[in-house]
Parts: C-alpha cells; structure tokens; sequence
C-alpha cells in the first residue's frame, strides 16, 4: 500500500513545568493561531506529565509565529520549542504513533 504524507505543523515543547496542564498549552500557543493538537503525555507510575509535548497547528504561519519568538515562559519556566516534520500515513502508523504502555494521550 503506497503511504501518503503530508507536513503537518507541529512542534515539540520540552523542559514544561509539571505544574503546567494541556489547557495552558493550548491557551498559551492558540495565541499565535488555531491549535488543533496537543498532545502531552503522562506517566502512569507517577500520574505527572512527562515534561513535553507536541502543539499541532492549523496553519504553517501559526507554527512560524511561535518559532520567530525568542522565549516561551510558561509558568515562570523557559520553554523549548523546535519545529517537527511529521509523516502521516494513511493505515496510522509511522513516526511519531507509536505508543507505549506508559504513555497516555490527552487530546
């Protein structure tokens, strides 16, 4: 079966304070254009968030704007963000779907 592929606007955020939530994620990002994805995966053992996630955008412009901003403080923390290329392939599998048994997904 032949894959297609399309870019999606995502990024990866890293270093995110555990006192931070999706909702905040999505507030904070959803100022520079439609956020359509967050997703920010937790650890079962622990029930905190991992410390990163990834903020999916409707528009290339969107994702643009947030990497033209020098800094991104999020609850008194700095936090990096760098672009991602992510392949999308029509039976859902492929970089960036697979799961493991800790990971869970809040979209």
């Amino acid at each position: 079966m032949a894959a297609s592929s399309k870019k999606a606007m995502d990024l990866f955020v890293t270093k995110i304070p555990w006192t931070v939530a999706r909702n905040d994620l999505v507030e904070y990002f959803g100022q520079f254009g439609l956020v359509i994805k967050c997703r920010l995966p937790f650890n079962l053992d622990t029930g905190f968030h991992k410390g990163h996630c990834w903020v999916g955008f409707k528009t290339e412009k969107a994702k643009n704007s947030v990497l033209e901003k020098d800094r991104h403080v999020l609850d008194g923390t700095t936090v990096q963000v760098t672009s991602v290329q992510i392949q999308t392939y029509r039976n859902g599998k492929g970089p960036g779907n697979q799961k493991s048994n800790s990971d869970t997904e809040h979209d």
